[in-house]
């Protein structure tokens, strides 16, 4: 029998502690950041667990009692767990290295874990950007000359005077995998409460025109998440031009751009994989159990 707890939705309210308990404990996943848990609440649907020292977040996408690893003290973390270690429909999402290794250190041959290469979560570094040398970097420097040799490019930070132009490049994109389920409104929603949510971006004009928007928020103090990329048009190179000119209009205290995980589409893993990534954050999971026929 599964066991209840006390499951919250997740509203804006809930920001001060769940960042709280994820800033304490040194917690970098862009996965577990307030914002990311907000944005996502619905398509994935999210439900909130806010302990005193220690939250965690249901995810019905991923199964009926599948859980994002529990963020927060020792103590805490364990309690949760063993409320649930005889659960056979129990599962795990967005586990940490350092939650693989205490989760065998504490139930030892429990558990099958398994890595999840559809969560990995991608970095790129500034300064590899801003130099793009070696062979690293050959398909972004390909992707940058291209682009400005054949256009004009001009570039503005995100604000309410172009606010209208970057609502209709979000609005009029398609998705696939997830995406599809609500193309838009993930984006949407981060836009239309960017200041509430403390959202920066860029939009970038090909020829006098609007084409394409970036978009995130801090996640730790040298990392900020990119949480948002799209384009009007298909034009090579524009939205790799768009992320690099996002990544340097951010604060100098920035080193890392997390550019989010792949979610096992393949062309969305490639399209990640070219863009010089500086290092991946390793995720594992316990897979949901299987039903039967």
């Amino acid at each position: 029998m599964e066991q209840k707890e006390n499951l919250e939705s997740i509203l804006p309210e809930h920001r001060k502690a769940v960042e709280g308990i994820r800033k304490k404990y040194g917690h970098t996943l862009s996965a577990h950041a307030f914002n990311s848990l907000y944005l996502w609440r619905r398509e994935m649907e999210l439900s909130l667990l806010l302990e005193e020292d220690m939250f965690t977040v249901k995810c019905g996408w991923k199964g009926k009692n599948c859980w994002f690893f529990p963020c927060g003290g020792r103590e805490g973390v364990l309690e949760f767990l063993k409320r649930h270690e005889t659960e056979e429909t129990f599962s795990l999402c967005y586990m940490r290295e350092q939650d693989r290794e205490l989760l065998e250190s504490c139930f030892p041959g429990k558990y099958e874990i398994r890595e999840a290469a559809d969560s990995y979560e991608y970095l790129c570094e500034r300064e590899g950007h801003m130099l793009l040398q070696g062979k690293t970097y050959a398909n972004v420097r390909t992707q940058l000359h291209k682009i400005e040799r054949e256009h004009r490019l001009s570039v503005q930070p995100l604000g309410r005077e172009n606010m209208k132009a970057a609502l209709e490049i979000v609005g009029g994109w398609k998705g696939k995998g997830i995406y599809a389920l609500n193309p838009a409104g993930v984006d949407l929603e981060g836009l239309e409460n960017r200041e509430a949510m403390g959202i920066t971006g860029v939009l970038v004009y090909v020829d006098g025109e609007p084409c394409s928007i970036a978009a995130g928020y801090p996640i730790t103090n040298d990392t900020y998440d990119l949480y948002l990329s799209k384009e009007k048009l298909r034009i090579p190179g524009l939205s790799y031009y768009t992320k690099r000119e996002f990544f340097f209009a951010l604060p100098e205290q920035y080193h890392y751009l997390n550019i989010e995980e792949d979610l096992g589409i393949e062309g969305l893993r490639l399209e990640k994989r070219k863009l010089g990534i500086a290092k991946m954050n390793r995720i594992w999971g316990l897979p949901v159990p299987e039903t039967g026929a």
